[in-house]
């Protein structure tokens, strides 16, 4: 509707080849408002669904391996997904659901990461003592600052725990500085895939980060 608008103070109007009315009539104005409510609502609705599922998905586990779902999107460094059939829906499709395992080399390079971090270096130490013993990066060839202090980050330490971290964002749209929820707000499982560290190691992390900040 905004966009409608406008292109309106342009001259251009915006019509809908499978509506016979004229937006312009008073009747046309009407159902045109109603059809874009209903559609608003539908959007709405729709969303309200997925995340409901979204948010069930999490907290339910393969009965095979026991480990959480996830909810698509690549794995984070130091794992990798795997998908898991779990049978055919009522129209014959297969459901596929994905869990994680590790990536053994990446796994040891992330837990390295974060064993330097719990004894108090700082991030670019850690950068510049990979990038010197020439440790392939996940997605360059060198190691930046921006990679670690990602990989330090509270939920990415609690993820390498084994904890299943979700709905930690807000929407787009939020005003800036609000992209974080407050961590009581957060979808948490423990024990959702196989964790890195410890969990005495993941507070050490914590605790230093706690520190540099102050």
């Amino acid at each position: 509707a905004a966009i409608k608008g406008e292109l309106l103070d342009y001259g251009i109007r915006v019509l809908t080849v499978r509506r016979d009315t004229d937006p312009r009539t008073m009747a046309g104005l009407w159902q045109e408002s109603i059809e874009e409510t209903m559609a608003h609502a539908h959007s709405l609705a729709n969303r309200e669904y997925t995340m409901r599922g979204m948010a069930g998905n999490v907290h339910s586990r393969d009965p095979q391996t026991g480990w959480a779902f996830k909810n698509g999107g690549p794995a984070p460094y130091g794992w990798r997904n795997k998908r898991i059939e779990m049978g055919r829906d009522a129209k014959g499709r297969s459901i596929h659901r994905t869990i994680w395992e590790l990536d053994p080399p990446a796994a040891e390079v992330r837990r390295q990461i974060l064993l330097w971090r719990a004894d108090g270096w700082s991030y670019q130490q850690i950068r510049d003592e990979l990038n010197r013993r020439r440790v392939p990066a996940p997605r360059s060839k060198l190691w930046s600052e921006a990679t670690i202090v990602g990989i330090c980050r509270e939920d990415m330490v609690w993820t390498a725990a084994g904890y299943s971290v979700w709905n930690k964002h807000y929407c787009k749209g939020r005003p800036k500085g609000l992209k974080f929820k407050p961590t009581n707000e957060w979808e948490v499982e423990p024990n959702a895939h196989p964790a890195i560290i410890s969990e005495e190691e993941a507070r050490r992390v914590l605790a230093v980060n706690s520190a540099h900040r102050r």
